[in-house]
């Protein structure tokens, strides 16, 4: 299953499990470059669902 995350006229596509367990790397404290090498992103990818992460929440 994909979620979609649109940014600035941006369309990312990523599996919801790698977005589960990113969300979930960076709520133990891992910093989002340490994410990335773990799951194998790219800095834009870290970037974009990292921001999406804090949207979410309210935290920008």
């Amino acid at each position: 299953m994909e979620k979609v995350i649109c940014l600035d006229g941006w369309r990312f596509d990523f599996p919801k499990r790698l977005l589960v367990r990113a969300a979930a790397l960076l709520d133990s404290g891992m910093k989002p470059t340490e994410v990335a090498k773990k799951l194998n992103l790219t800095e834009r990818d870290i970037a974009v669902i990292t921001l999406d992460l804090l949207d979410k929440r309210n935290a920008l």
